[in-house]
């Protein structure tokens, strides 16, 4: 076993092992969390209806909430502007920050580049992430996007989320940094 690990870990890299379990971890807490407090065993599942409420999730745990704001958000990446938006959606999420969602118009998609790396979130979907190169050191996987969200978020789908918590990236909300 410890000799696959070690093939393996050269193969995908430490940090993919690293969020391979997280990832892991969280979809079995999430699990874990669902069916102890639902009552239901391992073999049932949850029908949507009873998670979702219009544009908030609820679960006995977890709550997402979508609303639509005109705040005047602008994200900097290494002090260049690389979003101005006054059409944000603001996604609230149990045990997260707020994240602003905005459109794609609303972004300088021409200093974003592509990356392979995705995500998967038992709430909202597979993600997929840009880089941001503004001629500097490019900062690496911190916009992120859902292509093909869960239709209880369809609202986010193609809208563009950015990392503020990387270093070099700031979200000002209202002229504060939020």
């Amino acid at each position: 076993m410890h000799a696959n690990l070690n093939q393996l870990s050269v193969r995908l890299g430490i940090t993919q092992l690293i969020r391979m379990a997280f990832f892991a971890a969280w979809r079995c807490i999430c699990v874990t969390v669902e069916y102890a407090n639902s009552g239901r065993t391992a073999g049932e599942h949850r029908p949507p209806s009873e998670m979702f409420d219009g544009i908030h999730m609820n679960t006995q745990e977890h709550r997402i909430e979508l609303t639509y704001a005109s705040d005047h958000v602008v994200v900097r990446v290494n002090d260049t502007v690389v979003a101005t938006s006054s059409r944000a959606l603001v996604l609230t999420e149990t045990n997260c920050p707020p994240r602003y969602y905005l459109p794609q118009e609303d972004v300088k998609m021409d200093l974003l580049r592509s990356t392979t790396t995705t995500s998967h979130c038992p709430y909202k979907g597979d993600a997929v992430y840009w880089s941001v190169d503004t001629g500097e050191a490019p900062v690496e996987d911190v916009v992120w996007s859902y292509p093909e969200p869960f239709a209880q978020v369809e609202q986010i789908r193609g809208r563009l989320a950015f990392w503020a918590e990387k270093p070099g990236v700031t979200l000002e909300v209202n002229g504060q940094v939020a």
